[in-house]
């Protein structure tokens, strides 16, 4: 089984708690054989109570913490993908995007759950601000990829009015589905869809709501389905940075999930695209 995973949190947990990429502990297991091939985003995620410098050097910490683990994570047998939660980590200044770019990074939220000085997440009001409709340009003109997840819906419509270039929501679910805030509303699922973007679902309990997981996963896909979103479905699991249902708490449960689909009559050809074509697209470069 191939797959590709948006969004996970293993490498600011095991940099957090100073536990081992490789520990086995995570929910992310590296180095698992359940998976012919495998990419998976790793997010440096920041807290919204960082700012201005201390963002940007609290990320260098994540991001050296990652690449002193970055060859191992490839000998294991996983592409990775460098990504940042919370664009707060550009302290400010937008040279800082051509710096992350160098460093290797793909793909960059704007916000997490608050207000920093680009926008406001879920939790907060208010459109993009100045610096932040200037760093959506530039993350473009980098060739990084916008992530809407955890942005509002004020600031969604800004990003739709100055983005040129497909974009990102790589954990988030569909709000017709289960009525969570972090979840996209109909409009926003029907501009990602338009725009070639992705949509990778969340894994996350709360934001699927209450019955089986691998249920509920379904329900989001066979909507998004629905709305002519085949080529924009991906996976964003959450791992290590949500706590997670017992039916799927790590990156060995997914190859259930896989199975669950197929005996539920969804297409082989489908269940490829959402578990790793789709999100190869997108990341070939």
């Amino acid at each position: 089984m191939m797959y590709s995973d948006l969004h996970c949190d293993s490498v600011t947990k095991a940099y957090r708690e100073n536990i081992s990429l490789f520990s086995g502990t995570l929910a992310v297991k590296i180095g698992s054989d359940k998976f012919i091939k495998r990419e998976q985003c790793f997010a440096l995620w920041l807290d919204d109570k960082l700012h201005g410098e201390p963002a940007f050097s609290y990320c260098k910490e994540l991001l050296s913490f990652y690449k002193a683990n970055e060859e191992k994570i490839k000998e294991c047998g996983i592409t990775p993908n460098l990504t940042i939660e919370n664009a707060s980590s550009l302290g400010g200044n937008l040279n800082n995007i051509a710096y992350f770019k160098k460093q290797g990074v793909k793909m960059m939220s704007l916000t997490w759950n608050g207000e920093n000085d680009l926008a406001s997440g879920v939790n907060a009001k208010g459109d993009l601000k100045p610096f932040g409709k200037e760093a959506v340009k530039e993350m473009e003109n980098c060739e990084i990829i916008v992530d809407v997840s955890h942005l509002n819906e004020e600031g969604f419509r800004d990003v739709c009015s100055i983005a040129t270039k497909p974009f990102i929501a790589s954990h988030s679910n569909c709000y017709d589905i289960c009525p969570h805030k972090r979840n996209l509303k109909q409009w926003q699922v029907k501009e990602i869809i338009s725009r070639g973007g992705l949509i990778a679902l969340n894994f996350y309990p709360p934001f699927l709501g209450k019955g089986s997981v691998f249920e509920r996963v379904r329900d989001n896909i066979e909507y998004l389905l629905s709305l002519g979103g085949e080529n924009s479905i991906a996976l964003g699991s959450d791992f290590d940075g949500a706590d997670m249902s017992d039916e799927l708490k790590t990156a060995d449960d997914v190859e259930r999930l896989y199975d669950y689909l197929i005996a539920r009559g969804m297409s082989e050809e489908v269940v490829a695209k959402v578990f790793y074509e789709n999100a190869g697209l997108i990341f070939q470069n």
